[in-house]
């Protein structure tokens, strides 16, 4: 009887255990797949910045004042961010590996 007893202690103690650490557990594995978010100061983030001059192309809801200073609705107006200022990701040049070359083959084939 006493033997039975301990058996039920240990697995239900084994799901609690398990039930507890399993939200942990997924909160963790989701946060691992999460991509950096690469933002500038005005918040668009680096693919709305052109690449050569880091000019921001996006375009943003302004409001609209007449000459009387009457609110005359919502406008679409460029983004005035003249160059991207947050984080880039790492140039794939630093971490890229070289592919041995077609002679760097032949010459092992002949060597051995």
């Amino acid at each position: 009887m006493n033997v039975y007893l301990f058996v039920v202690l240990v697995v239900a103690s084994a799901c609690v255990t398990l039930l507890g650490c399993y939200p942990a557990y997924v909160r963790l594995r989701l946060r691992r797949l999460e991509r950096p978010a690469y933002t500038c100061g005005c918040g668009h983030s680096l693919a709305q910045h052109d690449p050569t001059d880091d000019g921001c192309y996006a375009e943003v809801e302004r409001r609209h004042y007449d000459s009387l200073g009457n609110f005359g609705g919502y406008r679409w107006v460029r983004c005035t961010c003249r160059r991207y200022v947050g984080d880039r990701p790492l140039d794939p040049a630093l971490f890229a590996v070289p592919l041995p070359l077609a002679g760097d083959a032949d010459r092992r084939d002949a060597g051995s």
